[in-house]
């Protein structure tokens, strides 16, 4: 399969998740963290990911009450350049392989496989919030949300789109930075030169079958940085969800990584 993602793709996908950090826009902004392209939204690449490893799942579905995917993003993509996606299976597992037509670099990798029992506990956070405006969020979606093999990839881009949101991040920087005086994560990506190095999502079996009107409750757990801007920081953060009698369905994990400042560009 061979992916292309042009400036339509990236406002489609920066439209849902709110996302706009220049890098993915403005050329001149690239280049000033590095990059001689406007580089891809790694989310955005992972939803065809996401999409053709589930398909391949659901090809041989098997018994399990919880699956997960995990990703690991080695180099940007850029924008108006073909990319060749490959999926194989082996041992009940299968993976995925984001490669650069023109070198056979590899951009990113993924597995999804089954996990059963579960090889970690959604607990049920009391500070939970629900999530609103999901039909809204399901037009917006650059994919089919209401389809098997999207739905889960859906839920994950919607807590995503929370994580993005929330004030726990930023907080928690300016706690270890105060230089950064930062008030969103989408701010600081626009700021400073961060990229995400891994994904990953543990989801049960239950959002393999499409319920729109599946109502849901998530908390974010506690954020977890190491080093300083000047050395670079490694950033962990994570969002769980629930739905209805506190029935555990998602958690959704992301790390950042930003670079020393001495080799930022300005």
């Amino acid at each position: 399969m061979i992916c292309q993602y042009s400036l339509k793709d990236a406002n489609a996908w920066a439209n849902f998740s709110g996302d706009y950090n220049p890098i993915h826009f403005n050329l001149e902004h690239a280049r000033s963290v590095q990059s001689e392209h406007i580089v891809v939204h790694g989310m955005r690449a992972m939803l065809d990911m996401k999409r053709s490893l589930s398909e391949s799942l659901l090809g041989c579905l098997p018994m399990a009450d919880f699956f997960r995917f995990s990703a690991r993003l080695r180099k940007p993509m850029h924008c108006d350049r073909p990319y060749r996606l490959c999926v194989t299976e082996a041992g009940g597992r299968f993976n995925g392989k984001m490669q650069d037509i023109h070198d056979n670099s590899e951009c990113f990798s993924a597995r999804l496989f089954p996990v059963t029992p579960p090889s970690k506990t959604l607990t049920f956070q009391a500070d939970s919030h629900w999530i609103s405006s999901v039909e809204t969020l399901m037009e917006l979606f650059p994919g089919c949300a209401d389809s098997p093999e999207e739905h889960w990839s859906f839920w994950d881009a919607v807590l995503f789109q929370h994580l993005l949101a929330a004030p726990e991040l930023p907080l928690k920087i300016n706690a270890v930075e105060p230089a950064f005086k930062a008030e969103s994560l989408v701010e600081i990506f626009s700021r400073f030169p961060m990229v995400q190095t891994h994904h990953e999502v543990l989801f049960s079996a239950e959002l393999l079958s499409p319920n729109p009107k599946l109502p849901m409750h998530y908390a974010i757990l506690p954020i977890q940085i190491i080093g300083n801007k000047e050395n670079g920081m490694i950033m962990h953060a994570e969002i769980q969800a629930w739905g209805q009698q506190q029935q555990p369905l998602i958690s959704t994990a992301i790390t950042l990584k930003t670079w020393p400042m001495s080799q930022a560009k300005h």
